[in-house]
């Protein structure tokens, strides 16, 4: 899990429900905000105009003021889930992150570079994203993602049952992508053999 509250609180209930520890890992965090953080949206379009223009036009070389550029966290976030893939490969493995996150993974699993990370969609609030990684080849790519038919519980677990379906033998993370308290879900796992 990102080692933020919001995310922690988010994979608390599938701790519980099976058992397994919460590992909070800094690289899942979402953006770092600098000077934006704790100010709203309309704070920060009078205070950091051109960085918030910035933000909205071109995402990809985008910097929050005194903060984290989100290829930076392209970076961060996609090392981590690779070493996560790998540390726990043929397992699976519940971590919580957020919305920036989720898009940086997808951006990699298309094969987009850092400053290519705009042409990937926004995450929609509670979305499954499921993923494949397969350690031979050291690659991640994108099955689905940005499902929003689970939003009734009856869906949710039809989409987990699915993704789990395919890859019984090799499944490696089940990421949860919270951006308040839970957003969305995120299933990474190594291709069928």
């Amino acid at each position: 899990s990102s080692d933020l509250a919001r995310a922690h609180n988010t994979a608390l209930p599938f701790s519980e429900v099976y058992g397994l520890p919460i590992i909070d890992r800094q690289g899942l965090r979402e953006l770092y905000a600098g000077k934006w953080e704790g100010l709203t949206i309309d704070e920060i379009a009078q205070l950091y105009t051109g960085d918030l223009l910035t933000w909205r036009d071109d995402f990809s070389n985008a910097r929050c003021t005194g903060g984290e550029s989100t290829q930076e966290l392209y970076g961060r976030v996609v090392a981590e889930i690779l070493s996560i893939a790998k540390e726990y490969a043929g397992k699976t493995v519940l971590a919580a992150t957020h919305a920036t996150p989720i898009r940086a993974v997808e951006a990699y699993a298309n094969g987009y570079r850092a400053d290519e990370i705009h042409r990937v969609e926004f995450v929609k609030n509670a979305s499954l994203n499921i993923f494949e990684y397969d350690l031979d080849t050291d690659t991640l790519r994108a099955v689905r993602t940005n499902i929003v038919d689970h939003l009734d519980v009856t869906g949710l677990l039809d989409e987990l049952v699915k993704g789990l379906q395919g890859s019984l033998k090799s499944i490696i993370e089940l990421t949860v992508h919270c951006n308040y308290l839970f957003d969305s879900l995120s299933l990474i796992r190594s291709p069928d053999p």
